[in-house]
């Protein structure tokens, strides 16, 4: 017996445990938007949880069935697992639909054909190279007054964004000094313009 939450664990199916019954969790690292739209598995990933050898070797084998690949989840990260999957699908929808709603009011162009190049080019740097040496933009090249301009242009028109923008750029910050491509002044720069 399986579910397909990302953020509930096994933990849901012990009254099933309990009884006898192998478990495991098997959540779809993907976005499924509409019932109008055919799905496949093929080549994606899924995040499987459970304590039981037998469970998780029945979840590996609907992997190979659906054509598809798998991450074991260990059972207390389940939560923040899922609060990664949020950010990187749902807030980019977010973010997309902020920018129709800034740029493209009534045009029929759309922020998700404008950011596809960039999107895919991220995407695709980061399989490429890994996270370690794929960030690009202002932080790791150390440009201060382009990190001022988009504070201050995002603090006029998206307030509400401030902090979040300020909060991944010191992560950014973090990921860039593990490079040693930014002097102690621009880290500082940096630093107190995020804060």
């Amino acid at each position: 017996m399986f579910h397909t939450s990302g953020v509930e664990t096994t933990d849901l199916l012990k009254p099933i445990a309990l009884k006898g019954a192998e478990t495991f969790s098997f959540h779809p690292i993907f976005s499924f938007a509409s019932t109008k739209i055919e799905y496949s598995f093929k080549d994606i990933y899924i995040g499987i949880e459970s304590d039981s050898r037998q469970a998780l070797s029945f979840a590996k084998g609907m992997c190979k069935n659906l054509q598809c690949n798998f991450v074991i989840i260990p059972k207390k990260l389940k939560p923040i697992y899922h609060a990664y999957c949020v950010l990187i699908s749902n807030y980019l929808t977010v973010l997309l639909n902020l920018f129709d709603k800034s740029f493209f009011n009534e045009s029929k162009q759309r922020a998700v054909k404008v950011f596809q190049g960039l999107i895919e080019s991220t995407m695709f740097n980061n399989l490429i190279l890994g996270t370690e040496k794929a960030l690009t933009g202002p932080i790791i090249r150390g440009d201060v007054n382009v990190i001022e301009k988009n504070l201050s242009a995002i603090k006029q028109n998206m307030p509400k964004l401030k902090s979040i923008y300020s909060n991944l750029g010191m992560l950014a910050l973090e990921l860039a000094k593990q490079n040693k491509s930014l002097s102690r002044n621009q880290i500082k720069e940096i630093e107190k313009l995020n804060k």
